[in-house]
């Protein structure tokens, strides 16, 4: 399956030489030039990116405020934003994993790290997805439930399945 990935940096330059490092790759590439145009696009069409790559400081919209925005707004909890910038400080890193940044790179990175930690945020979004498609298939298949024995040996499994039950209007 291809991945489509948004890179968000005011820099030109930086935007070219990632979409040259990533062109070769299997990727579905497109490029903003601030975090305003990142959310535009973002949000006309909530399901067309599978990760963003982000750069910290940029005009009208910086990239923290992009990544809370992003990670305020149901559509986009789980898309993974990786911060690709060269503020390196402690603290800059620490603000961006804890505003919700899936990772924090700092520039410049090698081909190598970079392709190495979008696969892994892909890895994580397609098994969030399958899980997530399992979980409702498996939801749908205890609607057609019409009764159901269940074996408990203690007073905590109990509570469990009686939660369970009146969870699904069995009681």
């Amino acid at each position: 399956m291809t991945a489509s990935l948004l890179i968000v940096d005011d820099d030109p330059l930086i935007r070219m030489v990632a979409l040259e490092l990533l062109e070769s790759s299997v990727y579905v590439l497109d490029a903003v030039p601030d975090g305003m145009a990142a959310w535009e696009k973002l949000d006309l069409a909530p399901d067309r990116f599978d990760l963003v790559l982000l750069d910290k400081q940029m005009p009208r919209l910086d990239g923290i405020s992009l990544l809370k925005r992003l990670k305020s707004d149901a559509r986009f909890k789980d898309l993974p934003v990786i911060m690709l910038t060269s503020d390196d400080r402690q603290e800059d890193i620490i603000e961006g994993l804890a505003a919700g940044a899936h990772y924090y790179l700092t520039k410049p990175s090698t081909e190598d790290v970079l392709k190495a930690v979008i696969g892994s945020a892909l890895e994580g979004l397609h098994q969030k997805r399958e899980l997530r498609e399992l979980v409702g298939r498996q939801a749908s298949n205890l609607t057609l439930l019409r009764r159901a024995e269940f074996c408990c040996r203690t007073l905590s499994e109990a509570r469990d399945a009686l939660a369970a039950a009146r969870r699904m209007r069995w009681s």
